[in-house]
C-alpha cells in the first residue's frame, strides 16, 4: 500500500546540509556566500550606469551632436567590454575552482596568465579602434559632423582599453574568491574619479580649459589609469591575492590553461555580443530618424541600464556558478 505521507515528506524535503565532494556545507552558509557575492556585483554595475547617466546629462548641456556621438561610441565600447567581461568570467570559474581546492599556486597562475593575455588582446583592440574607427562605424548613416566627433572620442578612449581590461580582470579575480566588495570598491573609485573629472574637463572648471566631449573621453582614460594602478596595488598588497609570488611572475604563456579560460569565457561573452549586435542595428535605425530622436533614445537607454546591467550580471554570476560545477 502506498504511503502518501512518506511521499510528501520526500517531495518537500529541504536539506539543511549539502554534501559537496565530501565537504558538508550548511544551507545558511550557501545563502550568505551568494548574497555576499551577488549584491556587490549588482551594486557595482548599477553605479556604473548611474555614473554614465550623470556624464550623459553633462554632455546633454553641450549639443545634440555631442550626445549622438557619445551614444554611438558607447555602443562600440559595450561590444569591447563584453569581450573583456567574458574573459573575466572564464577567469572566475578557474580561480574559484582552485581557491576551493586550496591550490593557490594554480589559482595565481590563472590570474597571471589571464592578466597577461588580456592586456595583449586589449592592446590589439585599442590599435584597431584607433586606426580603424571610421571603418567600424560603416553601419551608421549620419552627418559627417557626428561621425567625425565620434571618431575623435573613440581614438581618445582607445588609450585606456588596456587599463580597463586590467581592472576587469582584477575584479574577476576578487569575485572568484568571494571578495566581491574589493572589486566593488575599485569600481566605485573609478566612477567617482570619472564623474568629477568629467565635470571639470567638460565645462572647464577650476581654471581648467573646457574640452567638451573630448573632456569626457580624457576623464574616462585618466580614471581608468588611476584605478588600474589602485587595482594592481590591491591585488599585490599584503591582503591581496598575489601577495606571495608576484615578484616571481613568469611571462611564459601556458596555452593549454589560456585555452580553457577563454573557451569558458567566450561562451558567456558570445551571448552578450549577439545581444549587442541587435542594439547596434536598433541604434542605426534610430539614427535614421535624426540626431534629436537618437539623443532622446540614448538618454532613456542609459536610465534603463541601471537595473538592466545589475540583472544581467546576476544572471552571469549564476552562469558562472554552473560552469564552475561543470569544470570541477
Amino acid at each position: 500500500m502506498i504511503n502518501l505521507e512518506s511521499i510528501n515528506k520526500v517531495i518537500n524535503f529541504k536539506p539543511a546540509i549539502y554534501n559537496n565532494c565530501g565537504v558538508e556545507i550548511k544551507k545558511n552558509e550557501i545563502n550568505k556566500k551568494l548574497i555576499k557575492t551577488i549584491v556587490p556585483v549588482a551594486i557595482e554595475n548599477s553605479l556604473q550606469s548611474v555614473s554614465a547617466i550623470i556624464v550623459m546629462a553633462m554632455i546633454g548641456r553641450l549639443d545634440v551632436v555631442a550626445i549622438s556621438s557619445m551614444g554611438i561610441a558607447l555602443v562600440v565600447m559595450q561590444v569591447i567590454l563584453a569581450i573583456f567581461r567574458g574573459i573575466s568570467l572564464g577567469e572566475m570559474v578557474f580561480v574559484s575552482r582552485y581557491y576551493g581546492e586550496t591550490n593557490y599556486k594554480k589559482m595565481e597562475t590563472v590570474i597571471y596568465q589571464t592578466m597577461l593575455t588580456t592586456i595583449i588582446v586589449a592592446v590589439i583592440v585599442s590599435l584597431i579602434l584607433f586606426f580603424y574607427s571610421k571603418e567600424l562605424l560603416f553601419i551608421y548613416n549620419v552627418d559627417n559632423e557626428i561621425i567625425t566627433t565620434t571618431i575623435v572620442y573613440l581614438k581618445i578612449i582607445a588609450y585606456g582599453l588596456p587599463f580597463l581590461a586590467l581592472i576587469i580582470i582584477i575584479g574577476g579575480a576578487f569575485q572568484g574568491i568571494g571578495k566581491s566588495f574589493r572589486s566593488m570598491n575599485i569600481i566605485i573609485v573609478m566612477n567617482v574619479i570619472y564623474t568629477i573629472l568629467s565635470y571639470i574637463l567638460i565645462f572647464g572648471k577650476f581654471g581648467v580649459h573646457s574640452y567638451g566631449l573630448k573632456g569626457a573621453a580624457i576623464a574616462m582614460v585618466t580614471s581608468q589609469i588611476i584605478t588600474a594602478v589602485i587595482g594592481i596595488y590591491s591585488i599585490t598588497s599584503k591582503k591581496g591575492i598575489l601577495k606571495r609570488n608576484f615578484k616571481n611572475i613568469s611571462l611564459r604563456l601556458d596555452f593549454n590553461l589560456i585555452k580553457k579560460v577563454y573557451i569558458v569565457g567566450m561562451s558567456s561573452s558570445l551571448e552578450s555580443i549577439l545581444w549587442l549586435i541587435a542594439i547596434i542595428i536598433v541604434t542605426a535605425v534610430m539614427l535614421d530618424y535624426g540626431p534629436i530622436t537618437f539623443a532622446s533614445y540614448q538618454v532613456a537607454t542609459n536610465a534603463e541600464a541601471i537595473y538592466l546591467h545589475a540583472s544581467i550580471w546576476i544572471w552571469s554570476f549564476c552562469d558562472h556558478v554552473n560552469k564552475s560545477s561543470y569544470w570541477s
